[in-house]
């Protein structure tokens, strides 16, 4: 301490282990050392650089930062108030560091400072940024939000100011303004826990006031996703809104599909699913703050892919148009698809909300014109029936898939209808038809195909079931009727009433107990 002649007095001391307790929302310093000199016109404090120092902001950043400072912090006398700042202040972290300048000032009056401070970020791990969140002025959810989808990457350029009257703090009326500011390289980032990561992330991403805005682009499971948007414009009461969209391939977009929460209530569906082709899809999340629930949609635009079941023995080929889908599941209404080279509508709904039938996981339908024996094809036990049948009609195939009892598996199934004009059956009387007569035709087959028992109604002139196990196929014909028993072990059986039969030609077709021209062999009729 010393006083020079003019009376100014000057003062030099060391300072060990100076600090201050948080208190309510304000942030408490543990561990200060530095050597502190003044005068009448002001204080300085050189901060020792080798001492490590503790910042603590329970309610605010929620978690002890361990740092070093390297620089010299003034106060001054400021017209009728205090000014405390630094021309430049290295802050030091064990994962992070910056530079930063600037001043807070203290009225007369009381109150919180006046703050007027810019600070440069070193390149940080992006993960590292959920130890700085403003926690007590962000709602729960948007904190486990963060928390959740800052993964992987690296936060460069970073830059934010701050300037304003503290005692207006967050400045959600433009009485001041927060602005932190960088750029994400090769960033992972988690929209939705049970989703599957956007990876190589590059974005720019902005906090403005008590809101934020990151927008880039990356890839999802394999899906380039060249518009990615994560904003909220405001904390209390706000949104939190993403949005990305993208093209791929649809090999890639059902790899995506079947990580998501969407495949565990439709595994059957997921997992007998393959496709290839483009398409271009966009992804919605909505996260309002408060009581409201999460809401997750998006669509798939397919633009002339290849798509294809192997257990429901369908393939398609220039798949087109748009199909939608939210957390509970997904609709494609009226997809134009070539089966076969013909042109087909295919409407595909999975999902509570969506499904047409309650009791329902999945509901498909094609609409496509089939050549007959292209249907038998896919079913043992009718097998030997294809000689007879010729020509093509207008089908409509449903699969469903029943939503299992008791935790059961579900089991699908498969129905084909059709009015069989432009078919012929060239099978004994009473089911002989010519190509251009009208009959109605329902087909119910288990899945996978060839698995099961299969049954037939022509209109009211026959009912009929069959199943094959190993190398015998029992089949049980109702004529004149639309019901019918379940099928022998092995051979035909035909039985009913009908105007006319012509009992010697089915005898011939079916070879008797023998079974010629591929049939089961006649049991009796």
């Amino acid at each position: 301490l010393a006083a020079a002649p003019d009376g100014r007095i000057r003062a030099r001391a060391g300072v060990e282990g100076l600090g201050f307790d948080p208190v309510g929302d304000r942030p408490g310093l543990r561990g200060l050392a530095g050597t502190l000199s003044g005068d009448g016109g002001g204080i300085a404090l050189e901060l020792d650089a080798g001492r490590s120092l503790e910042f603590d902001w329970p309610s605010g950043f929620g978690v002890v930062h361990a740092v070093t400072l390297d620089g010299t912090v003034s106060g001054w006398r400021d017209g009728d108030g205090w000014s405390v700042g630094t021309g430049g202040l290295r802050v030091q972290g064990q994962d992070f560091g910056l530079d930063a300048r600037g001043r807070l000032r203290w009225e007369r009056g009381g109150g919180r400072p006046w703050i007027d401070i810019a600070a440069d970020i070193d390149p940080t791990a992006l993960p590292v940024a959920r130890g700085f969140l403003v926690r007590h002025l962000m709602p729960s959810t948007l904190q486990q939000w963060l928390d959740t989808a800052l993964v992987g990457g690296t936060l460069v350029d970073g830059r934010a100011v701050v300037t304003g009257d503290l005692d207006d703090w967050p400045f959600t009326a433009a009485e001041g303004r927060f602005e932190a500011r960088g750029r994400i390289e090769d960033g992972v980032v988690r929209f939705q826990p049970d989703w599957p990561a956007a990876e190589g992330v590059e974005a720019e991403l902005a906090f403005i006031g008590d809101g934020f805005d990151i927008r880039g682009s990356g890839s999802v499971a394999g899906v380039e996703a060249g518009r990615i948007r994560a904003a909220m414009d405001g904390y209390e009461g706000g949104t939190l809104e993403v949005d990305a969209s993208g093209n791929g391939d649809v090999e890639d977009l059902l790899r995506l599909l079947g990580q998501s929460p969407l495949r565990a209530d439709q595994p059957e569906v997921f997992d007998n699913l393959a496709g290839r082709g483009p398409a271009a899809v966009d992804f919605r999340l909505r996260l309002p703050q408060g009581s409201a629930p999460l809401r997750i949609g998006g669509s798939v635009e397919l633009e002339g892919a290849r798509l294809s079941a192997p257990r429901f023995g369908l393939a398609l080929d220039q798949v087109r148009g748009r199909a939608r889908y939210d957390q509970e599941g997904f609709v494609a209404e009226d997809l134009d698809a070539l089966h076969e080279g013909r042109p087909g509508r295919l409407t595909l709904r999975a999902g509570e909300g969506h499904v047409r039938d309650a009791g329902n996981l999945f509901e498909g339908a094609l609409h496509a014109r089939v050549d007959a024996r292209t249907l038998l094809d896919q079913a043992d036990a009718l097998e030997w029936l294809r000689p007879h049948v010729a020509g093509s009609s207008q089908w409509t195939a449903v699969v469903e898939v029943a939503r299992p009892a008791g935790g059961g598996r579900a089991r699908p199934r498969l129905r084909l209808q059709s009015d069989l004009v432009g078919t012929a059956l060239e099978l004994p009387r009473p089911l002989q038809k010519a190509a251009q007569a009208p009959l109605p035709v329902s087909i119910y087959v288990p899945l996978p195909l060839g698995d099961g028992e299969v049954a037939v109604t022509l209109g009211t002139r026959m009912a009929l079931r069959a199943r094959t196990r190993g190398d015998d196929t029992g089949v049980r014909i109702a004529l004149g009727s639309s019901r019918v028993d379940a099928p022998p072990p092995r051979g035909l059986v035909v039985g009913g009433s009908t105007g006319t039969l012509d009992a010697l030609e089915w005898v011939g077709m079916v070879g008797g107990a023998g079974g010629g021209d591929g049939g089961p062999g006649l049991g009796r009729i």
